[in-house]
C-alpha cells in the first residue's frame, strides 16, 4: 500500500545519534510528508497540494526544493 516508514533513513540515523537539529528534523518531516502525500494522491500535484492546504505553486516549489525533477515531467530538450 503506502510506505510504512514515513521518515527517511537520514533522519532516523541522526535522531539515533542524537545529533539532529530542529531545522534538519523539520526538513526531513516535510520531505517525507510531501512524498507520502504525492503517493496517496496518485502523484497528482494539485490534489496533494489541496490535501496539505497549500497553493499549487507553493507545493511545487517545495517539491522542487526537496526532490529536484523527480515529480516533474522533463521534456525532450530539458
Amino acid at each position: 500500500m503506502y510506505k510504512s516508514n514515513v521518515f527517511d533513513e537520514n533522519m532516523v540515523h541522526y535522531v539515533r545519534r542524537g545529533s539532529i537539529q530542529i531545522g534538519e528534523f523539520a526538513e526531513c518531516v516535510e520531505k517525507s510528508l510531501l512524498d507520502l502525500t504525492m503517493e496517496i494522491c496518485g502523484y497528482n500535484q494539485s490534489r496533494a497540494a489541496m490535501a496539505l492546504g497549500l497553493s499549487r505553486g507553493c507545493f511545487r516549489t517545495k517539491l522542487k526544493q526537496h526532490f529536484g525533477d523527480k515529480y516533474f515531467r522533463v521534456g525532450k530538450n530539458g
